[in-house]
């Protein structure tokens, strides 16, 4: 099928046709030379259309000097307006806006200089909010929020300066058929090449220990303490027993720095890494002379990892004095996942995250445990409550 296409040149108007699937006329009459747009070997200035054989308009952009300038409208091929952006000599500017087909919004989000400022949103073509994004200068800061269709949480986090505080995204692991666990030497040598630093000391340290959030309800965003107006959220009461036959209660995680996971002796997807790559976190933390940190894995299988088969998943991941694999009453391990860490079922809980628990039992921060810069945003901060602990 042909589009016919016509340029405004000066007076003069020009026109053309070029074939889908093969090479563009339009491209001999136009030539992008970087950000310009040149007509007949000067830059283009003036109105640029794109239209459908049936005659309707796909596009119309307005040049000046060979960059983009003024309005730039889509239409998709039954004439519904797409989108709407603004340009000032090349760079996008003002407002622009998207429409789904059935005329539902897409998207909407200020542009100053070519760079994004303050809040861009996004919607599905259900009409349900998506996205709602905070920048400054075309860097995020501030709450950046994330929605799936059906209205459960795909992100929060904020960005404060160049970090992150909260979760990107959830993945429930599907259970696989029983394997035997050890610890991989590629998920090991992948984050101990990414290079830890732990920055404690800096005045970067410093800032980031005062700005730990906390976590207080299922939608795992920050909150800071001006935000607060309740009480903080706590870890509440359980009673489960480690694979030394040790107890494990709330009052095992108070007056120190935690992290706690939830996993199965039987999974051979997500639990193999995370574990691993967490004692590689526990191993750094200490070389870094905060061993005093605290591993806790907790099993969303209780009834099937019995003391002795965790026992003997410690031994094959290598997991030292400050590893607690914990296992139970099925009553209390669904409690712990649903009524202190916001899950929707025991399964739900058995995902790649990560929690960072401080010595009252707050959440102080959510992790992906397969993710590189997770893991050491998780070391930092777990070294940062071991010296606020300390004060």
């Amino acid at each position: 099928m042909g589009i016919a296409v016509s340029a405004a040149l000066g007076t003069t108007a020009v026109a053309w046709t070029s074939m889908r699937g093969h090479k563009s006329i339009a491209g001999q009459h136009t030539q992008q030379l970087g950000a310009l747009r040149w007509y007949a070997g000067k830059p283009l200035t003036g109105r640029m259309t794109l239209r459908s054989p049936e005659g309707q308009m796909l596009l119309r952009e307005d040049y000046r000097n060979g960059l983009r300038h003024g309005l730039s409208m889509r239409w998709d091929e039954s004439g519904h307006l797409v989108e709407v952006r603004q340009y000032a000599d090349g760079e996008k500017s003002g407002h622009h806006q998207g429409w789904w087909p059935d005329g539902t919004r897409r998207f909407e989000m200020e542009f100053v200089a070519g760079a994004l400022e303050g809040e861009a949103r996004m919607w599905h073509a259900s009409g349900r909010l998506a996205r709602r994004m905070q920048y400054l200068h075309g860097q995020e800061q501030g709450p950046q929020r994330g929605w799936r269709d059906d209205g459960s949480v795909e992100f929060a986090y904020d960005m404060r300066g160049s970090r992150r505080f909260g979760v990107v995204a959830s993945t429930p692991c599907t259970p696989k058929a029983s394997g035997a666990a050890s610890r991989s030497p590629g998920a090991i040598n992948r984050i101990a090449s990414y290079g830890w630093n732990t920055g404690v000391g800096s005045d970067n340290g410093s800032n980031a220990m005062v700005q730990l959030p906390f976590y207080t309800d299922a939608s795992w965003a920050p909150r800071w303490l001006h935000d607060l107006h309740e009480p903080v959220h706590s870890i509440g009461s359980f009673s489960l027993t480690d694979h030394r036959g040790r107890s494990v209660q709330a009052a095992t995680l108070t007056g120190g720095v935690t992290v706690l996971n939830f996993f199965f002796a039987g999974c051979s997807n997500i639990c193999p890494v995370t574990v691993a790559n967490l004692a590689q976190v526990q191993e750094s933390l200490e070389q870094a002379g905060a061993g005093a940190v605290h591993f806790l894995g907790v099993s969303v299988t209780p009834l099937e990892d019995t003391q002795s088969a965790l026992a003997g998943y410690a031994h094959r991941m290598k997991l030292g004095g400050a590893w607690q694999l914990a296992t139970g009453d099925p009553v209390q391990v669904e409690r712990l996942a649903t009524q202190s860490f916001f899950a929707a079922s025991i399964t739900e809980a058995h995902t790649e995250k990560a929690y960072l628990v401080d010595d009252k039992r707050r959440i102080r921060g959510i992790y992906n445990a397969t993710q590189p810069g997770d893991l050491l945003r998780l070391q930092q901060d777990a070294m940062l409550l071991v010296k606020l602990t300390r004060l």
